[in-house]
């Protein structure tokens, strides 16, 4: 009789990890609040807290009415930044955003999750691709932060490797 116990608190400690990761997928409710964000009328999505607006999609992917589609398109840290100072959609003045910045879109508390960890009402079908930033990696020449909406979170790269880009326009910290 005891080891009936004993296996099933062994399996709730196997299995917690699998339970807690699936409480921050697509289909979950975003932990961030929903008067965070407001969706503007060309599909920026403007942070009212941080004053900040964001691209809705990544870089290479449309909005369709619904959602994002279509493939990011994966550049280096130099094409990211042409493209940060050519792109126009609406009246804003798009660039890179700071490493702080982008770090503001982060689910925090979605750690465990194999879904990007953003809120998904706003910026569906974000890439797990990490994302550029503007900020120069202190002490490593040609490198650059990354940051992932997945478990790698933030990590510094070669400027020649190629990622996905989200643009913000607004203030720079």
């Amino acid at each position: 009789m005891k080891l009936v116990p004993r296996i099933i608190l062994f399996s709730a400690i196997i299995f917690s990890d699998c339970l807690y990761a699936q409480t921050c997928g697509v289909d979950a409710p975003a932990l961030s609040s929903d008067t965070r964000f407001f969706i503007n009328e060309d599909n920026t999505i403007t942070d009212l807290e941080s004053g900040l607006t964001w691209m809705r999609c990544s870089v290479g992917m449309v909005w369709d009415g619904k959602i994002c589609i279509g493939s990011p398109r994966l550049m280096d840290w130099a094409q990211a930044k042409h493209w940060g100072q050519t792109m126009k959609l609406g009246a804003y003045t798009w660039r890179l955003p700071q490493l702080s910045e982008l770090a503001t879109l982060v689910e925090r508390e979605c750690r465990h999750s194999a879904a990007p960890r953003i809120n998904h009402r706003y910026f569906p079908n974000t890439p797990l691709s990490p994302f550029w930033t503007a900020n120069a990696t202190p002490g490593r020449e040609n490198h650059y932060y990354v940051l992932g909406f997945d478990a790698r979170g933030v990590g510094s790269y070669l400027m020649d490797l190629k990622f996905a880009l989200r643009l913000v326009a607004g203030r720079e910290n």
